[in-house]
């Protein structure tokens, strides 16, 4: 029908189900794009994951015309069943684990670490209940995601994203039932997730930050607000590498808690709502194996232990597909009792791991084993460690390094103009671009780059070096090229400003990016643009010609020469009439 402008099928092909759009515009306005966040990220749903392995896949991924697509809407999943849409038709149904005491799971002292003995394993355990396969990754990822000696609950997901609005979904039910009108959620600078979860779930986020980290003074504040039913802190940012100050912040967190159950008990018609310590530590795991408050010291920076002795319920994120080395999307979200229990029987929005990716999962952490990560992640840390320092040394200043932890995986450079970052990238390198990276701090740098780094960064790529070698020499070759050739004229414009980053000839998409940040016709304008772009990208590939290799760059370009012009005019009119006057 022409009415219809867009339509979603369940139990689709991929995952759970795709969609698809009759109207473009409406199409670019699910491109999710970053307001607040500092990086440059733009993607259709539910996030990265969502991308290579779709949990909701968007219809610009698939051009297959409305004849094909009435024909794929009329199948049942009865007449094509799959392991995928048979698995996912069910709803949501959290697991609650029990403590286990030792230093193995059960399954670990059972299956030989040998590829003989994981092989076998899981040949004869592909059609093992998928539960049984979900406990199992679960109890092996508390080995380092912490709540060992307690009950906890947990769900897997297809990505971190998914992960982190289970989370958020868990606190809105709580809110829901208590009475709460309008959520509130107190955080630093979250990772875009949390961003899109406002945007779809709307609640408020209310962000207080110094120096990267939360602000604890203004949490202290803010957390009095009744509306308040969460705070979400970072185990790891990706885009430059900090952790949140999680026990002062707990300390606070737990004492508004105390307070809010003493006035409930002293009322007996007043409801208890409590406010969810949400810790995000999707990409952490090489900081929550480094800081367990027993074998590297007595910092535990694990919310499942931490938590252990209060009453504030806590859930916290994890991924296996990044640093676990299972299949790209697995996730998973584990809790105190009370937080995700609330989600039973939910309608699932994308898919969970089927159970041929649990048991690959499964397969992977016991052929590494738990003493393997720890040997993996310990050469690992060390080597970050002491890239940052060489980068350091050769003058370059690493984003909020006084608050970044003891095995931090990821770490953010400054780059006025954001130059350094495309020469790097010209010799094969791959950094993502970070701007706005010191909000509270307007006389810095506003511009840089991330790198966030797997073993794999370790990887030699001739005798003796390693492929993070070869990324810090030429990093550092670059910051000499670069210092060695000022572009003069640039000094007259603020670093970050699009005159000085084509000036100096840096990457023009931090300057955009940075545009979406301002409420206003700017964002508006940037934002079509931006969703345009990517959908082209998406439906035709990249967006050039022969003739205009880089039309964006050529358009920002031409578009600066046109201000420069209008401004010089307008000075010399002034100027003018000064004279004649």
């Amino acid at each position: 029908p022409s009415a219809v402008r867009s339509m979603s099928l369940d139990n689709g092909f991929f995952r759970s189900g795709f969609q698809m759009y009759r109207d473009p515009e409406l199409r670019d306005l699910h491109f999710d794009l970053p307001y607040f966040w500092e990086s440059q990220y733009l993607s259709p749903n539910e996030g990265g994951s969502g991308n290579t392995t779709p949990l909701y896949i968007d219809f610009c991924m698939l051009m297959l015309g409305w004849s094909a697509l009435r024909d794929a809407a009329s199948q049942s999943v009865a007449l094509c069943p799959t392991e995928a849409n048979l698995e996912n038709a069910g709803r949501l149904q959290p697991q609650l684990l029990a403590p286990f005491e030792g230093s193995a799971t059960e399954l670990e002292e059972q299956v030989p670490r040998t590829l003989d003995g994981v092989m076998d394993w899981a040949v004869k355990n592909m059609q093992q209940p998928r539960e049984e396969l979900e406990k199992h990754v679960f109890q092996f990822q508390r080995h380092f995601a912490g709540g060992k000696r307690r009950e906890v609950e947990a769900l897997t997901s297809g990505g971190g994203t998914r992960s982190i609005n289970y989370a958020i979904e868990s606190v809105l039910e709580r809110a829901k039932r208590a009475g709460v009108p309008r959520v509130k959620c107190i955080t630093g600078t979250p990772h875009l997730a949390v961003e899109r979860s406002e945007r779809r779930f709307l609640f408020d986020v209310v962000r207080v930050f110094k120096g990267g980290v939360i602000c604890l003074k203004s949490l202290e504040r803010e957390i009095q607000d009744p509306c308040v039913m969460a705070v979400y802190l970072q185990t790891l940012s990706i885009t430059d590498g900090i952790t949140d100050p999680l026990s002062a912040a707990l300390h606070i967190i737990e004492d508004e808690n105390q307070r809010r159950k003493r006035a409930a008990d002293a009322d007996s018609g007043k409801t208890y709502a409590p406010v969810t310590l949400i810790n995000d530590s999707c990409l952490a795991f090489s900081v929550l194996l480094h800081n367990d408050g027993e074998r590297y010291g007595p910092e535990c920076l694990r919310v499942l232990d931490l938590t252990q002795d209060c009453i504030t319920p806590t859930i916290m994120t994890q991924d296996a597909h990044k640093h676990l080395g299972a299949d790209k999307g697995i996730s998973m979200v584990m809790g105190t009792p009370g937080t995700l229990s609330l989600l039973t029987g939910r309608v699932k929005v994308g898919a969970q791991p089927t159970r041929g990716e649990l048991v690959r999962a499964m397969a992977d952490m016991l052929f590494v084993g738990h003493e393997g990560y720890h040997q993996k992640y310990n050469k690992l840390a060390a080597a970050v460690a002491e890239a940052t320092e060489k980068i350091e040394a050769a003058g370059m200043h690493i984003i909020h390094g006084e608050n970044r932890a003891r095995g931090s995986t990821a770490f953010g450079v400054e780059d006025p103009s954001a130059l350094v970052g495309r020469m790097v990238k010209k010799k094969g390198h791959a950094p993502s671009p970070v701007f706005c990276i010191n909000r509270d701090a307007p006389s810095r740098c506003q511009t840089g780059f991330l790198m966030s780094l797997t073993p794999h960064a370790l990887r030699e790529i001739r005798p003796g070096v390693t492929a993070l070698d070869i990324f810090v020499a030429d990093l550092i070759d670059c910051h000499k090229e670069a210092a060695a050739k000022p572009a003069l004229l640039a000094q007259a414009f603020r670093e970050d400003s699009l005159a000085a980053i084509l000036l100096r000839g840096g990457q023009e998409e931090s300057w955009v990016f940075a545009q979406l940040q301002k409420p206003g016709m700017s964002r508006e304008m940037f934002s079509i643009m931006l969703r345009r772009l990517y959908s082209a990208i998406f439906d035709s590939g990249r967006v050039c010609t022969e003739k205009q290799p880089a039309p964006l760059k050529s358009l920002l370009g031409r578009l600066a020469a046109l201000a420069t012009l209008l401004v010089a005019g307008r000075y010399g009119v002034q100027k003018y009439s000064k004279t004649k006057r």
